[in-house]
């Protein structure tokens, strides 16, 4: 049984398995949330089970938070750049 789509990584929409208009062979997994653009990495595959897996295959929401700066020190980093 192929694998069911997860949420969108980058907004928790609706993921959505789409043919490519010119060629039917081709296949990819788009995010349904317009304003989101979120597309399975590569954007078209030759297999629906490829597809299916780059779009389910991301980094651990949880653990991608605890890695994120705080606002302090971005801001710290920016300036230094500067």
């Amino acid at each position: 049984m192929p694998a069911e789509l997860l949420p969108c990584p980058f907004c928790g929409a609706v993921g959505k398995l789409i043919p490519h208009a010119d060629d039917g062979d081709y296949v990819g997994v788009f995010c349904q949330n317009e304003d989101c653009g979120g597309h399975a990495g590569k954007d078209w595959f030759m297999k629906r089970d490829e597809a299916v897996a780059a779009w389910n295959r991301r980094a651990d929401i949880k653990e991608c938070a605890r890695q994120q700066p705080t606002t302090a020190a971005a801001q710290n980093t920016a300036d230094t750049v500067e």
